[in-house]
């Protein structure tokens, strides 16, 4: 089977005598366009276009099917990145809750939205209870997923990368020369130059110049186990340093240089508002949606987001995990 690759450990390849406790199993897709992926909403599973116009809350689940006896997988993940010529440590991994019967197929899944990078790059991995056979689908290389396209008019938007001393302006960040920041010490929006660049955290209004983002390849990802982003009173436009997701509930909240708390315990001290919100673009009437951290609220990279903060009484900064 071309879509299926043999995890056997140790077997001749027929697969037909059994070694250890691992009888043949096998990872495969049947997916007829882009491999191991369906769109929630039933549309195309190579774009986020609606009615031809690009929704940024377009939802993925990526799933693969795992089938053998013998033994359990002790987990089957996948490995999400957004280079164009990955390296393995770019990728970022997420456990996949599997249904089903192993002897006769079960289907492991995992569902997100995508941020508008310029690629997505994927792959499954299982590892089995004997605790050494490690097999990925597919066997080499990775699979290209879809095309996640910029709201027509402005997004908000933010760079996973490490860019801080790059000095970049809007142009050399996103591809447009119309970029902008909120001040919200000035109440209002200031356009990104070099001399007031991208920064890693930050989110940003950029007008759309090209179908995605630009890849930035030339830059590292952030290597930090914890990334720490200050906020100021009020309305604040944030997006994830890392180029995995980081679910919101995993992220915590300083106080001055107080011990940091979960974002739980911040939310019910009345530092911050247990919400994050995000542009709809122009397409879909302007508006806002939001999700909190009871609906498992998730930061995607490189999509921005507005957070309030209601306190003044001292500083405060979101403590990001890496994923």
């Amino acid at each position: 089977n071309p879509e299926a690759t043999e995890v056997c450990n140790g077997k001749d390849d027929d697969c037909d005598e059994q070694i250890d406790e691992c009888v043949c199993f096998t990872l495969s897709c049947t997916d007829s366009s882009i491999q191991c992926v369906k769109r929630i909403d039933s549309g195309d599973d190579g774009d986020n276009l609606v009615d031809g116009k690009p929704k940024v809350d377009a939802e993925y689940e990526f799933r693969v099917v795992v089938t053998g006896t013998g033994c359990t997988p002790q987990y089957v993940k996948l490995f999400v990145t957004q280079r164009s010529n990955p390296v393995p440590e770019d990728f970022y991994g997420y456990s996949m809750t599997c249904s089903g019967d192993f002897s006769s197929g079960a289907t492991c899944t995992y569902k997100t939205k995508l941020g508008p990078a310029a690629v997505h790059k994927f792959y499954f991995e299982a590892k089995f209870s004997d605790g050494a056979t490690i097999k990925k689908y597919p066997e080499t290389g990775y699979i290209t997923g879809p095309e996640v396209q910029l709201l027509t008019g402005y997004n908000l938007v933010g760079a996973p990368r490490d860019i801080n001393t790059a000095n970049l302006d809007g142009q050399n960040a996103f591809g447009s020369s119309i970029t902008y920041r909120w001040d919200a010490d000035l109440g209002y929006y200031t356009k990104v130059t070099t001399l007031n660049p991208v920064k890693v955290g930050e989110g940003y209004f950029t007008y759309k110049a090209n179908d995605t983002l630009l890849e930035l390849a030339d830059y590292g990802d952030v290597l930090e186990s914890e990334y720490t982003y200050q906020l100021k009173h009020g309305w604040n436009i944030i997006s994830n340093p890392y180029a995995g997701n980081v679910k919101l509930p995993d992220i915590k909240v300083q106080k001055g240089s107080g011990t940091p708390v979960s974002w739980e315990d911040a939310t019910d001290n009345g530092w911050i508002v247990n919400a994050i919100y995000y542009y709809n673009g122009r397409d879909w009437g302007k508006t806002y949606s939001f999700e909190t951290a009871d609906d498992g609220a998730t930061l995607v990279p490189w999509m921005g987001y507005w957070v309030y903060l209601n306190k003044d009484d001292d500083t405060y900064s979101l403590v990001i995990p890496k994923p």
